[in-house]
């Protein structure tokens, strides 16, 4: 069990350090008042070879995705969200491997390790928690307890009927089950 523990850790933490780096690098994609978000050459390239596009443009994350992509209504204050990173199932993949999905991530100005990230998806995916309620709809909920330098974490998951969602959070500074939940209550509400 530790061992598997441990390997579940480790996916975990490698996807947050993926939009950590997203984050750092940036993106492309600006959007001008009343222009029609379009994709560059390397965006189309990016999306096409490998299934993956980072934009800040809510209107081309939901465009590519296929579903309406949301934004917590409500961000603890000094939390700054980073931009989208929509991966895409590429031409040529099995149905059964449709990994369609957005994830936004959120970082604490006072400590970058403290964030949340948001992934949101046409398709349920599991995170193997304990079964609750998140925000009236059933959901699941997964603490894992702090281990050496790694804070605690929380990951809720739940489905609205039309699209599944996650979010994680370490659980440190501001972020506690309570404000997570409370996030969680505001995807889709502005």
């Amino acid at each position: 069990m530790a061992t598997t523990m441990k390997g579940k850790t480790a996916k975990l933490l490698l996807g947050c350090l993926l939009s950590l780096s997203i984050i750092m690098t940036g993106c492309t994609s600006p959007v001008s008042e009343g222009q029609e978000p379009t994709l560059t050459e390397a965006e189309k390239q990016m999306l096409e070879e490998r299934g993956v596009l980072n934009t800040h443009s809510v209107e081309i994350a939901s465009r590519v995705a296929g579903f309406t992509v949301f934004t917590p209504a409500y961000i603890p204050e000094g939390f700054n969200g980073g931009p989208f990173m929509v991966s895409k199932t590429v031409a040529g993949s099995p149905a059964k491997f449709d990994t369609t999905n957005i994830q936004q991530a959120y970082t604490w100005s006072e400590d970058l390790t403290i964030m949340f990230l948001l992934v949101q998806a046409p398709h349920k995916f599991g995170i193997g928690g304990e079964p609750i309620e998140v925000c009236g709809f059933p959901g699941e909920s997964k603490l894992l307890p702090a281990d050496g330098d790694r804070p605690a974490s929380l990951t809720l998951a739940w489905s609205d009927g039309e699209r599944f969602y996650s979010l994680y959070g370490t659980l440190a500074g501001p972020v506690t089950g309570e404000v997570l939940h409370r996030i969680a209550c505001s995807v889709g509400a502005d």
